[in-house]
């Protein structure tokens, strides 16, 4: 698994403190490196992507903090779909 310690290693951004990766900036740079790297688009795929809304449905608040969790992970597929193959 790469997490952003580790990514930032992988992808020689030593620069940036491990407070300053965001999973927006981490997704983005994951998916445009590894595109551009190995010259192919991506294949992702998200098995039960609605779980964590679900799983929290009597729960409104963490219902609602879940859906924008899931909202900021989609917001980077869409701004990453010229290297993503759909």
């Amino acid at each position: 698994m790469i997490d952003s310690k580790n990514f930032s290693k992988l992808y020689s951004f030593s620069r940036f403190r491990q407070a300053d990766i965001t999973f927006g900036w981490l997704g983005y740079e994951l998916i445009t490196k590894s595109a551009l790297k190995y010259k192919e688009k991506l294949v992702i795929l998200i098995d039960e992507y609605d779980k964590p809304i679900l799983d929290n449905i009597e729960t409104p608040e963490i219902a609602q903090e879940m859906r924008e969790k899931l909202k900021n992970l989609y917001s980077v597929l869409k701004s990453t779909d010229a290297y993503i193959n759909l």
